[in-house]
Parts: structure tokens; C-alpha cells; sequence
């Protein structure tokens, strides 16, 4: 008999900072930190990420039409019981033209602004996308984040909750063997 765990978690040991330049353009770090936790008995392995932002902000995780952040990477592999910390780069947005790099950030534009009321509503999303001996693939889609900016105030406050480590999966079976 063997008991096997697949157990991975991560922490955003840096998220990227998203804060309003103008009243018309947001801007978001090029790179943020990801620690991943492996406290099972198993490997695994990272396949992907992709950081999406949306906005305006919904009630839901963002919407398939946002804008998404393309993110070359290596696959990352976790052993048993191991963390592995990993820094994330934005290549570049979707097919957005209107996105543009400027110094060590990515420029967006402002969309679904109250005026009115003088605020931004948006959210960050990340997926992340891995493998395990017991699951074979796996797509997690994390709410990272949402904010709402007014006049004055942080776009995005990265606190003590995003230092905790989130579930990506928990999962642990006995084998039987002859």
C-alpha cells in the first residue's frame, strides 16, 4: 500500500502593481513573483500563465474578452516538498494595439470610467497551468485581486492576503499493489 499526495500551492510574493497614470491610462509592472509550494510526495509541473485584467469590474472572474498578457515561459518543475520561487514577464498584451510599452510597464487604456464619480473599477486574474501524476493537466483560474480607484487612493492594494498560500490543487489517493 502507498499513499501518494499531490499538494501545490502558490503565493504572489510580488503581484504587479497596477496604477492609474492619467485619468485616461492605467499602468501594470512587466514582471511580478510567484512562489510555488510542493508539499506533496510527487512532482509537479507549471505549464503556463497568463494574467488577464479586466474592466470594468464585474461581479464574475474576468471576462474571456479582456485584456490577457502573454507570458513566454520555461515549464517549471516542483519536487516533493519543494518551493520553487519563479519571476513571471508580461511579453505583451493580446492583440490589443492600444496597449503599449512604456520603460518597465505596460500601458492601458481606461475603459467603462464613471467620470462622474472620478473612479476605475478593474480586477486582476491570473490562470495558471499545471500537471501532476494523479491529474494530468489542470487550468486554475485565481480572482488575484479587484480595486476601485478614486481620487488619491491606491488602485490595488497588495496586503497581508495575498501573502497566504492559495489551494492550486489538494488531492491525495492510496495505492494498492500486489
Amino acid at each position: 500500500m502507498l499513499r501518494v499526495s499531490d499538494d501545490v500551492r502558490v503565493v504572489a510574493s510580488r503581484l504587479p502593481q497596477l496604477a492609474i497614470d492619467s485619468p485616461d491610462t492605467l499602468s501594470i509592472d512587466k514582471d511580478f513573483q510567484l512562489a510555488f509550494i510542493n508539499s506533496g510526495n510527487r512532482p509537479a509541473i507549471i505549464l503556463g500563465y497568463q494574467l488577464v485584467v479586466d474592466q470594468p469590474y464585474t461581479e464574475t472572474y474576468c471576462r474571456f474578452d479582456a485584456t490577457r498578457f502573454l507570458i513566454k515561459v520555461q515549464p517549471v518543475i516542483v519536487k516533493a516538498s519543494e518551493i520553487v520561487n519563479v519571476t513571471v514577464k508580461l511579453d505583451g498584451p493580446n492583440d490589443d494595439k492600444t496597449i503599449k510599452r512604456a520603460g518597465d510597464r505596460w500601458t492601458i487604456p481606461v475603459k467603462g470610467r464613471n467620470l462622474k464619480e472620478d473612479f476605475v473599477e478593474v480586477q486582476m486574474c491570473l490562470e495558471i497551468d499545471l500537471a501532476t501524476p494523479t491529474n494530468s493537466y489542470e487550468s486554475v483560474k485565481l480572482h488575484q485581486q479587484s480595486g476601485r480607484r478614486a481620487k488619491d487612493m491606491p488602485l490595488i492594494d497588495n496586503g497581508d492576503q495575498d501573502k497566504r498560500p492559495i489551494v492550486l490543487i489538494h488531492r491525495s489517493a492510496t495505492i494498492f499493489s500486489d
